[in-house]
């Protein structure tokens, strides 16, 4: 994960969820902070993302980065971790911070043994309104998690390659 606070200072670009910074990189006006469990990745924060709260303050961040990364943590079908999860990044997220995310899906989501869970493009629905009253109108049977999913985000993005990956930019609302 790369949450931005956009606070001004210089600092090289970084990897998602690596601190180690590719020398061929450009420099940004902006502060990026990294995190990662493995403290031999040269982050600045060594976290597990499944500990909340995470180590950060409630609205520090413009922006969070998750790319390839969200399907290591968490477990399929543990809809109230999945909603727990969600709520830790709407928390550290300023109001209007955006959140973007890859995931992979199909033949690439069974690549790796560390996969603990499996995304679709409904995932991302479920932490929005539109997504319930659009289903609702519909008269399609969706769960209602709202009892429980009190936050919201938006989705300014959403594209799917098939059988590669999903990329969304959520919107804290």
């Amino acid at each position: 994960m790369a949450p931005s606070n956009r606070r001004g200072r210089k600092q090289r670009r970084s990897q998602p969820l690596s601190g180690q910074i590719p020398p061929d990189q450009p420099e940004w006006e902006v502060t990026l902070t990294t995190l990662d469990m493995d403290p031999n990745g040269g982050a600045d924060v060594i976290h597990d993302l499944e500990d909340h709260p995470l180590p950060f303050p409630d609205d520090e961040f413009d922006e969070l980065g998750a790319y390839d990364v969200l399907e290591h943590i968490g477990r399929q079908g543990d809809w109230k971790g999945f909603f727990d999860e969600f709520a830790e990044y709407w928390r550290i997220l300023k109001p209007g911070g955006q959140f973007g995310i890859i995931v992979p899906i199909g033949g690439d989501a069974f690549g790796d043994p560390g996969h603990t869970r499996f995304f679709s493009v409904n995932h991302f629905g479920f932490l929005t309104e539109e997504f319930y009253e659009r289903n609702i109108e519909e008269g399609n049977p969706v769960t209602d998690y709202r009892w429980y999913w009190k936050r919201r985000f938006s989705i300014m993005f959403l594209a799917e390659k098939p059988d590669h990956h999903i990329g969304v930019m959520l919107k804290k609302v």
